[in-house]
C-alpha cells in the first residue's frame, strides 16, 4: 500500500525534470503527503501538466475515500478511469510500516519516484476543475516484502508520457515490474512520521537511536 510520502525537492527541479512549461501556484515542500491532502500530480495535455489533486477518490457510494487501487484489478472495477485518466504523483520518498513502525524508502540515487495514480475531474460550475487522485499499488518483491507486501507503482522515467498519454489504451501491469526493487532503499524513520501534522524537515531521515526519543508531537 502508500500511507504517505514524501516531496520535496524545489519546484523549478520538478518543473525540468517532468518537462512541466509553467506552474501557474505555490508549492510547498511535504515531507508528510498523507491521505486527504492536496497534493502535486502530473497528467497529460498539450504537454506534462502540474496540478493539485486531493488524494483519495469517493467510492460508489460515497462513503469512504480511495487511495490506494491494486493495479492487478484497475482495469476490472476502474477501467474509465485507468483507460482516460492517468496521472504520477511525483515523491522524493515513500513510507511503509511495518509493526506499526515507519520505514523511508527512497531511490539510491537520489532521484524521483514516479508513483503512477488514476484521477477524476469535475468542474463546479464556474469554470474550475477539481481533481481526485488514488495511488496505484503492486506486489512487493525480495526486501521490500520484508516490510510490508504491498507498495505504490513506481513508473520507468522512460515510460512516463506513454503511462500519461490518454490516447493509448495500456495494461498498467506490463509497466508495473520495470522499475527495479534493487533501486531502491529503506531505512527506520521517527514515529512522529505516525501523525499527519507532522510536517518538517528531516522527518524522513534515518532513525539511529535505537531507543527512539518518545513522540512528543
Amino acid at each position: 500500500m502508500c500511507g504517505g510520502f514524501a516531496i520535496f525537492s524545489s519546484i523549478n527541479d520538478i518543473i525540468k525534470y517532468y518537462n512541466i512549461l509553467n506552474c501557474e501556484f505555490n508549492f510547498n515542500p511535504n515531507y508528510n503527503a498523507s491521505p486527504g491532502q492536496n497534493i502535486l500530480s502530473i497528467k497529460s495535455g498539450i504537454s506534462n501538466i502540474l496540478c493539485k489533486m486531493n488524494w483519495g477518490i469517493e467510492s460508489s457510494n460515497k462513503k469512504r475515500k480511495i487511495t490506494n487501487i491494486r493495479s492487478e484489478t484497475v482495469a476490472k472495477n476502474f477501467n474509465h478511469l485507468i483507460s482516460q485518466k492517468r496521472c504520477i504523483i511525483p515523491a522524493n520518498g515513500f513510507y511503509e510500516w511495518k509493526n506499526r513502525k515507519p520505514y523511508y524508502i527512497k531511490s539510491k540515487k537520489n532521484e524521483f519516484l514516479n508513483l503512477g495514480g488514476v484521477f477524476t475531474e469535475w468542474n463546479d460550475g464556474t469554470g474550475k476543475i477539481f481533481y481526485k487522485t488514488a495511488i496505484l499499488t503492486t506486489c512487493s518483491q525480495k526486501r521490500l516484502y520484508e516490510i510490508h507486501n504491498r507498495k505504490p507503482v513506481v513508473i520507468n522515467y522512460n515510460d512516463i508520457n506513454l503511462w500519461l498519454d490518454s490516447q493509448k489504451n495500456i495494461n498498467p501491469n506490463t509497466l508495473v515490474d520495470k522499475f527495479p526493487e534493487e533501486n531502491l532503499e529503506f531505512y527506520r524513520v521517527s514515529a512522529q512520521v505516525n501523525k499527519y501534522w507532522n510536517n518538517f524537515p528531516g522527518l524522513n531521515e534515518k532513525l539511529t537511536d535505537i531507543y527512539e526519543t518518545p513522540d512528543l508531537f
